[in-house]
């Protein structure tokens, strides 16, 4: 590097996360059901059974729940502590890279590959949230390294051992998909590397480890509760591939979003993965590029064949796109004459630095912004105070960039990422969270005097407003079933109903019912229904 290094230490960038765990409520679609499971898991309900909404819940196993769970209890429920194993997963992936980079190329490397992984557009959105894929990653990531110690296949018998207990519970975090993620990876360093991908003497011990967890805990549980049986033998793995795709796609969508969720690293690892592809002498000469590669290409290829896409799914390969843009900074570094290099670096800074200026003039947006959201009031500020700074240092990142200071325009484009995370979390979360938040229904609905024993939900998930209210709403109701309950006069009623549903009830349910509030809640038009 040209001085000593960024001057950045990269633990500083889990802040924006921080402040993203912090400033809004439980965002759909998961947020509100895996907090509720954690809150169900530690006030009655069980550990080895989840539920939802008082119903089994078999979609996912239960270690980030646990630890979700132990975080939310200690602070009375707090959104920002069920967010916290997320947040250290994060940097303990973040760690992780630091060391892979180290390993394969040397200090340079593992000072920049931190600092580039904690900036990832889908890492910064997925370490604020409660999911499952953050500890996923995490665990499968420390899994290769303990596997690969020295970087060889079975260097240490202790640390393979070590190695397998990590993939054990990344699949007790999300399932077998820890298997795929690292056997994947793994296979594709043997292929590489021509050479077997053996586990040394502790292969079997290995094997194991990294089916212990989830059988321990799928056995007691189908013991506890028998009804589990035929979702977890069956359903959540043969049957998934019958079933209904929750989310259909084409093949080429993971690398769409990978090219746009990896900014603003995009275009400088996507130069050096096509010219180790494309040259033999690149991939000969430096072992560690060519692991990398074949780390995000393995995954993005079977990402992209199964038929389910969600970009959250390729959060595994993240790591390794870190690396590839460590490689790519020092690459520059040494080689000052490499114009497509910098050119691509230039890129994200240019980016950054239009962005922040169309932000400074978001208040000529603000009249019509506020006739649909008044509560949008000062945007125009907020579009300032968030756009001046992303700007100035974008420019700054570039003009580092042209006077050959890759370490200091390394610094300035994390720097200019993590600012404007911090001002998309400080500035504009606040405003989204009304909308996107169940919390202000949730609160108005713990206030109704009525105390039905069960408040069911047409056309809305009841998890968030069960976790924010306490009140027994369940979900899976149909209109018949609010017509009964509207219709037992025995019974006290509240229900929950879509606008779009409520329609759909029948015409002497409507009369017998009034509408006690409407409330826009994500994408949806919510009544919360008394009986007249």
């Amino acid at each position: 590097m040209t001085t000593d290094g960024p001057r950045l230490h990269w633990t500083l960038l889990a802040l924006p996360m921080l402040v993203s765990a912090s400033v809004r409520g439980l965002w759909a679609p998961d947020e509100p059901r895996y907090a509720q499971v954690a809150r169900e898991a530690w006030e009655g309900s069980g550990f080895l059974v989840l539920h939802l909404c008082g119903s089994v819940y078999a979609d996912k196993p239960p270690l980030v729940y646990w630890l979700a769970g132990a975080c939310g209890a200690a602070t009375g429920w707090q959104e920002w502590a069920l967010r916290l194993p997320s947040l250290a997963a994060t940097l303990g992936t973040a760690w992780l890279v630091a060391r892979f980079a180290e390993r394969a190329w040397g200090r340079a490397e593992a000072t920049l590959a931190p600092l580039a992984y904690l900036t990832l557009a889908l890492v910064v959105e997925m370490g604020g949230r409660i999911q499952l894929d953050p500890t996923l990653t995490f665990l499968c990531t420390a899994g290769l390294y303990l596997s690969t110690a020295g970087g060889r296949f079975g260097a240490n018998g202790r640390q393979i051992l070590a190695g397998g207990l990590c993939l054990g519970l990344a699949a007790l975090a999300k399932g077998p998909v820890a298997w795929s993620n690292f056997g994947l990876v793994l296979g594709a360093w043997a292929l590489v590397e021509r050479r077997r991908p053996m586990l040394a003497g502790a292969q079997w011990g290995f094997v194991g480890l990294a089916l212990l967890p989830v059988a321990a805990w799928a056995t007691a549980a189908m013991l506890a509760e028998p009804a589990l049986r035929e979702e977890l033998l069956y359903r959540q793995h043969v049957g998934r591939m019958t079933a209904a795709i929750s989310h259909p796609g084409p093949p080429w969508e993971p690398l769409l979003e990978l090219a746009a969720l990896s900014m603003p690293w995009t275009p400088l690892w996507l130069v050096l993965a096509y010219r180790t592809l494309r040259s033999r002498e690149v991939r000969a000469e430096d072992p560690g590029l060519r692991r990398a590669v074949a780390w995000v290409v393995v995954l993005l290829v079977f990402f992209s064949v199964i038929a389910e896409k969600r970009n959250v799914y390729l959060l595994p390969a993240y790591p390794a796109v870190a690396l590839l843009a460590a490689r790519a900074l020092t690459r520059m570094t040494a080689d000052r004459e490499d114009r497509v290099l910098r050119r691509a670096a230039a890129v994200a800074p240019a980016l950054l630095t239009i962005v922040g200026l169309a932000a400074c003039f978001a208040f000529l947006a603000t009249p019509a912004v506020i006739r649909k959201m008044p509560e949008a009031t000062g945007i125009g500020l907020r579009g300032l105070g968030l756009g001046l700074p992303v700007a100035a240092l974008g420019w700054s990142a570039l003009r580092a960039l042209r006077s050959g200071r890759v370490d200091a325009y390394a610094t300035r484009l994390a720097g200019t990422m993590a600012v404007l995370a911090l001002g998309v979390g400080f500035l504009i979360y606040p405003l989204v969270d009304v909308r996107k938040s169940a919390e202000g229904l949730a609160r108005i609905l713990a206030a109704r005097p009525e105390t039905p024993a069960s408040i069911p939900c047409y056309g809305v998930q009841p998890e968030g407003y069960r976790f924010y209210s306490g009140r027994p709403t369940v979900g899976d109701a149909t209109g018949e079933l609010v017509a009964r309950a509207a219709a037992d006069l025995e019974e006290p009623f509240l229900a929950l109903v879509t606008e779009a549903r409520f329609d759909e009830l029948p015409e002497a349910t409507r009369a017998a019912v009034e509408v006690a509030h409407r409330e826009q809640v994500g994408s949806r038009s919510v009544l919360l229904l008394t009986r007249r």
